[in-house]
């Protein structure tokens, strides 16, 4: 019974979610999301890149750990 009722407040939030993005202010929203999630990725390339340049090329190499 718990579980059903859980699930019912779930669809309906859902459905609610659903009706705000459609709007202007849900929009931006889900565009503003979208720009944080592009910036966090432009820094964990850079971070790549400077990691890259960092080795010069190398290969990594086998460490012997007891």
């Amino acid at each position: 019974m718990e579980e059903e009722r859980k699930m019912g407040l779930c669809s309906w939030l859902h459905e609610r979610m659903d009706r705000f993005y459609s709007t202007p202010w849900g929009q931006h929203l889900k565009n503003a999301r979208k720009e944080m999630l592009l910036a966090a990725r432009a820094v964990i390339d850079h971070k790549i890149e400077w990691l890259d340049s960092v080795g010069h090329g190398t290969e990594p190499r086998k460490i012997e750990v007891e």
